[in-house]
């Protein structure tokens, strides 16, 4: 289910890639987070058309191995030649990069090294774009995340059920302050709208 999940995602971005001789890569955390299931700002996910791979620091690999799916995971040494290298073996010639997240300088890093071997650097927006169209459709997986569970957040004492029905109780505002203040005031109007409909 959880390969599947980032499998269809990564499907989906890859319809921007024209051709096999163009791969995108990611660098950051949330849309690698989104698309593998690896969180990691320091983490870069190459997604070419035949292979898709994250390249993680020592210290982050054996976490990226058990976290990530749809990928393969690379322990970088040095990244401008291990991503040079990848990209050299899967034939590509063209890299989009995130606009809205690369800074300049990183960028400027990036170009310098692939146009020395033959790489062109596409930053337009028109990857950023794709992102957003794939993001603002909620899969079940999001969706699920939205729900309220039964309980706050705070605790499941019955304490916590007679708020919820609305009686007083000497230990209430003990349990609304243990609750994060946003979560239950957002968990209480959507009780209070139930109980009103």
């Amino acid at each position: 289910m959880q390969n599947s999940l980032f499998e269809q995602r990564l499907e989906n971005l890859k319809t921007v890639l024209d051709s096999n001789s163009q791969a995108v890569l990611l660098t950051n955390e949330k849309n690698i987070g989104y698309f593998c299931g690896f969180f990691h700002s320091e983490g870069y996910l190459l997604v070419a058309e035949n292979e898709t791979v994250l390249f993680v620091d020592f210290r982050y690999y054996e976490a990226a191995l058990k976290k990530s799916s749809g990928c393969r995971v690379v322990c970088f040494t040095k990244l401008f030649k291990d991503l040079i290298s990848e990209l050299k073996n899967n034939s590509v010639v063209n890299v989009f990069f995130e606009a809205s997240d690369i800074t300049v300088e990183k960028y400027n890093r990036f170009k310098k090294a692939f146009s020395e071997n033959n790489i062109e650097c596409v930053c337009d927006g028109s990857l950023d774009h794709k992102i957003e169209e794939i993001r603002c459709i909620k899969d079940e997986s999001e969706i699920k995340k939205e729900d309220y569970p039964e309980y706050p957040l705070c605790c499941n004492r019955p304490v916590c059920y007679q708020f919820r029905r609305g009686l007083a109780h000497s230990r209430r505002d003990k349990c609304f302050r243990k609750a994060s203040g946003a979560y239950y005031r957002r968990w209480i109007s959507k009780r209070i709208y139930e109980s009103a409909s």
